[in-house]
C-alpha cells in the first residue's frame, strides 16, 4: 500500500507541460550538495546530484541530456548557492 501511495504522489508531480524541479539539500553549507529531482511532462523522472566546483560553477552528476532541463537546473543552482535553502521546488514550463 505504501508503494502505491508513493507512485500516486510521484505521478502528481509530473506537470502537463514543462517540468517540476525539486531540490533537497543533503549537506552544507558552505559546500552544499543537493539531490535534484526533475519531473517532466512526458512522465520521466530524472535524479541527479548538484554540487559546485572550487570556482563556484555548478556540477551535475550524472549529466542531464535534455538541454532545456539542464539549463533550468543551472539557473536554479544560482538561487540554491546564494541562499542554501533546505528545499526548493519550482515549476518551469
Amino acid at each position: 500500500m505504501v508503494g502505491a501511495v508513493k507512485l500516486a504522489s510521484s505521478h502528481a508531480l509530473h506537470p502537463q507541460s514543462g517540468a517540476r524541479y525539486v531540490f533537497h539539500r543533503l549537506s552544507g553549507p558552505p559546500a552544499a550538495t543537493y539531490e535534484a529531482l526533475i519531473y517532466s511532462a512526458d512522465g520521466a523522472t530524472i535524479r541527479a546530484l548538484l554540487t559546485w566546483d572550487s570556482d563556484g560553477r555548478p556540477q551535475i552528476e550524472p549529466a542531464i541530456a535534455d538541454l532545456s532541463l539542464y539549463e533550468q537546473v543551472i539557473k536554479l543552482a544560482r538561487a540554491l548557492r546564494s541562499d542554501h535553502p533546505a528545499r526548493l521546488t519550482r515549476w518551469r514550463g
